[in-house]
């Protein structure tokens, strides 16, 4: 059990070492949450700026984590 512990930990770490911080707002590369989402892949990071956002229905089909 403990080899498989090991295993599925190492397989997180190196999961999340590839993983990208991506910044919506204004004055960033990306000013809206749906461009942004259109990059993202598993275990990426959005982090959307304060600001109203009037984008209608946003779908995520990725695990991602989205901050804001």
């Amino acid at each position: 059990m403990k080899e498989y512990s090991l295993y599925f930990l190492l397989l997180l770490l190196v999961n999340t070492s590839w993983s990208k911080n991506i910044r919506v707002g204004r004055q960033q590369k990306f000013q809206t949450i749906k461009s942004a989402l259109e990059i993202t892949k598993n275990g990426d990071t959005v982090t959307v700026e304060k600001g109203l956002y009037k984008e209608g229905n946003i779908i995520i089909i990725t695990s991602i984590h989205f901050l804001g």
